[in-house]
């Protein structure tokens, strides 16, 4: 729908799940794993080599094990949240079509950010812990948590919530019109501070930024495991935080200048 169409009341249909996260997270994912089985791979065969010289290797046997779990934990993990998010978006899905209808009552609710609890809603998301009956009996089902900052306050204002019935799966069925999206639904903030200059140029450059950075890690990363030396790798990894420490500063500065 063209922007021009909306009004306060046209109901917004906003994806849940995003396909571009998935992706990435697939691919960084299958990227770590890779790189880790790699490393154990390249491990095994040093062992093997030193065994037969007699020679000691256990630094290096530590340092390929840290590198290697670390490597192992972070694609496994990447992985798990991106089918994680699959599982759900089908369900969800599947629910809407083929549920039966219902009400329900809060009784609790969550959430999640990969920012500071205490400080700005950083790609916070809230879930929500329902009560609802089916067939005579009083259940409880909880949501996932893909509800931004404005749904979470328009749903806890209703006395109940419309919810579809799936089997053991429950989706919360509310519509939400245009006019609850006062905050942005990223970060919780007036949404001024992204769609307005200088917040919104100081933005896009944080993007690119973060994004060449981290296609330089894992280059030198790369160059790393080639040439064995480790050298380039804590030179990626300075150069991704460095450039991503500097662009934050500049945007709180003009965040906190604007206010």
């Amino acid at each position: 729908m063209a922007r021009r169409e909306i009004d306060d009341k046209t109901v917004i249909n906003r994806g849940r799940y995003s396909v571009v996260k998935i992706v990435m997270l697939t691919f960084a994912g299958c990227v770590f794993v890779s790189l880790g089985l790699a490393l154990v791979i390249m491990d095994v065969r040093d062992m093997a080599q030193a065994i037969r010289i007699g020679k000691s290797m256990i630094g290096g046997i530590v340092l390929f094990l840290v590198l290697t779990l670390m490597l192992l934990g972070f694609g496994g993990t990447a992985l798990y949240f991106a089918w994680r998010d699959v599982y759900h978006w089908i369900m969800t899905h599947i629910t809407k079509k083929k549920g039966e209808i219902g009400y329900a009552h809060i009784i609790d609710s969550r959430s999640i950010s990969q920012g500071n609890r205490t400080g700005m809603n950083i790609n916070r998301y809230y879930g929500f812990e329902l009560s609802y009956e089916k067939d005579g009996e009083q259940k409880t089902a909880k949501t996932d948590t893909v509800f931004d900052i404005n749904e979470y306050r328009y749903i806890k204002s209703l006395p109940q919530v419309k919810i579809k019935i799936y089997k053991n799966y429950v989706a919360i069925d509310e519509e939400f019109r245009y006019e609850i999206y006062k905050l942005d639904s990223r970060y919780g903030l007036p949404k001024r501070y992204f769609v307005e200059k200088p917040f919104s140029t100081v933005l896009n450059i944080w993007r690119i930024v973060s994004i060449l950075s981290i296609v330089l890690f894992f280059v030198l990363f790369a160059l790393t495991i080639a040439l064995k030396v480790n050298t380039f790798v804590f030179v990626g990894f300075a150069l991704l935080t460095v450039s991503n420490l500097v662009c934050g500063i500049v945007y709180a500065i003009y965040f906190y200048s604007g206010r």
